[in-house]
């Protein structure tokens, strides 16, 4: 596992070619996204996580990076998860721009990156699960398990992107003030 976060790295730094993938674990479940919205992924160990507590329910805390606030959320109420559990050694936050705003999502742990494209992820039918959870785009076989595939500019709405923008704001200005 920590080849995978060293070979990310190498993604990031543009001396390695970018998969399409990024495979992670949150709440014992294996979930995938594009790495479209993924501008980089940080282990916790590497940086300060500052807890927050607020009135949005899925704003766990924040960090700076590149000298900026960027709110860290954790997702497991938009998937009805149980609340994101202990920060470890292996968690991870996946720093993410959704329209031209910068946020990070904390899961716990980044476990692959793949070579894939669009024809590997199949599409969900109808029902409980696609109506429920419109930002879902399929399943994707990894490793003989299915993961739920989704995008992340599709998890947060226009709203949610202004609360966080405005809640990153004040806790800048509350930092520059001490």
């Amino acid at each position: 596992m920590e080849a995978d976060a060293d070979r990310l790295l190498k993604i990031i730094s543009g001396t390695e070619q970018a998969e399409n993938i990024i495979v992670f674990k949150l709440n014992e479940e294996i979930w995938s996204t594009s790495l479209e919205n993924v501008a980089r992924v940080i282990r916790t160990k590497e940086t300060t996580f500052h807890r927050h507590h607020s009135d949005i329910r899925f704003l766990h805390g924040f960090i700076f990076f590149q000298r900026k606030v960027v709110p860290v959320v954790t997702i497991n109420r938009l998937l009805d998860l149980e609340e994101f559990g202990e920060i470890t050694s292996r968690t991870a936050i996946l720093i993410c721009r959704i329209k031209d705003f910068v946020l990070g999502i904390l899961v716990d742990d980044v476990l692959e990156l793949i070579p894939t494209d669009e024809s590997s992820i199949s599409t969900i039918p109808g029902g409980y699960l696609k109506d429920k959870y419109l930002f879902f785009t399929g399943a994707l076989n990894w490793r003989n398990e299915v993961c739920l595939h989704f995008e992340v500019d599709e998890l947060f709405s226009d709203e949610d992107v202004k609360i966080l923008s405005e809640e990153g704001k004040k806790i800048e200005e509350g930092h520059e003030g001490a």
